[in-house]
């Protein structure tokens, strides 16, 4: 008899590692999703950063845009340089403008092709590196690659258009 009750025994312990195994892995998502959803939070503050930077850049020098946020660092106007805090490498991907008033489309310019852009078009603003789906929707969008942060936003409208540049 001893034998059977140990076997009870065993079957119900390795029943509650299972259900131990399965609440621990809800947990795990569950964990994952808020520290995404924090991520998101402070790649909104992070993003805003640089848009203040160059609204002050502005001010200073009015009619100009900065040829790149590394500036913005050097001149004071941003404290630091912040990483995007959702992509894989923390690089920022640059949004820019035409500065033909009436072109409503914003580029969406990665940092390498930068100086084959900057000639042409204003450097207005940032937008994530990641072009994973979001767990929030910003202002329209579900991918963090069209999250744009730029001078002259209105966060309460839905993000304009915008077109990606990978060459």
């Amino acid at each position: 008899m001893a034998n059977g009750k140990n076997g009870y025994a065993l079957i119900t312990a390795i029943i509650a590692i299972n259900m131990f195994a399965v609440f621990s892995l809800m947990a795990a998502s569950m964990w994952q999703r808020e520290i995404g959803r924090d991520n998101e939070q402070e790649l909104i503050f992070r993003g805003n950063q640089y848009v203040k930077a160059i609204e002050n850049f502005r001010k200073k020098y009015p009619n100009t845009f900065p040829k790149d946020i590394e500036l913005l660092e050097k001149e004071k106007f941003i404290r630091k340089l912040y990483k995007d805090p959702v992509s894989d490498t923390g690089k920022w991907n640059y949004v820019m403008k035409s500065s033909n008033v009436r072109n409503k489309t914003f580029l969406i310019i990665p940092p390498e092709f930068l100086a084959k852009y900057i000639k042409s078009y204003n450097l207005i603003g940032v937008s994530c590196g990641s072009v994973d789906e979001s767990y929030m929707e910003y202002r329209g969008k579900n991918r963090y690659d069209e999250w744009a942060f730029y001078f002259g936003q209105k966060v309460d409208q839905e993000m304009p258009n915008l077109k990606f540049i990978n060459n």
